[in-house]
């Protein structure tokens, strides 16, 4: 087993991103900010290649890699951002993935009793790191071809958060995913992600990845995470954050809501294979161009048979148009 070393080569080559970063925003030529894209992403890899290789490991290296990419990354959208190429929208998208995780990070170091959790990069979130250089390609390139990449981008981050929250879960450790959301009293006993001591009683927090279509005057497609809680044996209260791309009059942009719903299910045990609950909120949608708007929402749903504690479900509603949505959500053993 190597000997882990305080700095190796791999590390260097991560911290090569910084000064990317920097030369950047000092560049003028639209050419030499796509090279510098581009070399931070042959970096990105590069640096894994190099510590597989030289089978390396280093405690500094799995903090500086990921963190190197969100400098560059930060970086170059606030950049663009200054200069209007980007919209707060379009870097919202950019970035939820990376709130969400920095606000876990946050969370995880200064709670005391949470800080024995063992952080890990995982390979979804390279996925996301990916696809948001490819999208800041797009930017510089060719600006049609950036609502599509920002979609790709938000289903990504979407399926990167559940992947985390899935580990979590695995792990029994959805005491601290509570939390991050807020939703939870601090466990009293957390150990590492993924590895930790299961909890002594059920979560109460269920997440979900779902994708939503809105027929309307602008159409939208959404994917979308979100996160319920409950609030008696039938009824759950629920947030869902999504963000995709609508098209409306010959021109697509990027879309993104804020969503809480109440849910009453009439069918919470399991006694029956189809569950068929109804859900009513709020919902704020903005759309680039036409900006936000707020609506009321109304649903109904039906969850689909399933062995496992989690669920497939499928809703019809209105609210922001007429509405289709597809989520995957957490159940537990005997419930919903």
């Amino acid at each position: 087993m190597p000997t882990p070393r305080a700095l190796t080569a791999a590390d260097g080559v991560s911290l090569s991103r910084l000064l990317l970063a920097a030369a950047f925003v000092m560049a003028g030529s639209a050419a030499i900010r796509l090279g510098l894209i581009v070399a931070a992403g042959i970096s990105d890899w590069l640096d894994g290649w190099i510590a597989r290789r030289r089978d390396e490991t280093s405690p500094f290296g799995a903090i500086v890699d990921p963190a190197a990419d969100r400098v560059f990354i930060v970086v170059v959208i606030v950049t663009l951002v200054a200069e209007g190429t980007l919209t707060p929208m379009q870097t919202l998208i950019l970035l939820a993935r990376d709130i969400v995780t920095t606000v876990g990070v946050v969370v995880v170091r200064l709670v005391a009793r949470l800080r024995s959790l063992r952080l890990e990069a995982r390979f979804s979130g390279k996925v996301v790191t990916v696809l948001q250089f490819a999208a800041l390609v797009g930017a510089l390139v060719d600006r049609r071809t950036l609502p599509w990449m920002l979609a790709l981008v938000a289903l990504a981050g979407v399926i990167s958060i559940a992947d985390y929250a899935s580990a979590a879960w695995r792990a029994r450790t959805v005491a601290a995913v509570a939390v991050l959301l807020g939703f939870a009293p601090t466990p009293s006993h957390a150990q590492g992600f993924p590895g930790g001591a299961s909890s002594s009683a059920p979560s109460r927090i269920r997440t979900e990845v779902r994708v939503d279509a809105f027929a309307a005057r602008a159409d939208a497609v959404h994917a979308g995470f979100g996160w319920a809680t409950d609030l008696g044996t039938y009824v759950r209260l629920a947030g869902v954050l999504g963000a995709g791309v609508a098209h409306a009059e010959d021109r697509t942009a990027a879309s993104g809501r804020v969503e809480v719903t109440g849910r009453f299910l009439l069918d919470p045990f399991r006694q029956a294979r189809w569950g068929l609950y109804g859900a009513t909120g709020i919902m704020a949608r903005h759309d680039d161009g036409p900006g936000t708007r707020g609506y009321m929402t109304l649903a109904l749903g039906l969850e689909l048979p399933s062995e496992r504690p989690g669920v497939t479900a499928v809703e019809l509603g209105i609210g922001g148009g007429v509405r289709v949505a597809v989520a995957i959500r957490q159940g537990r053993r005997g419930r919903r």
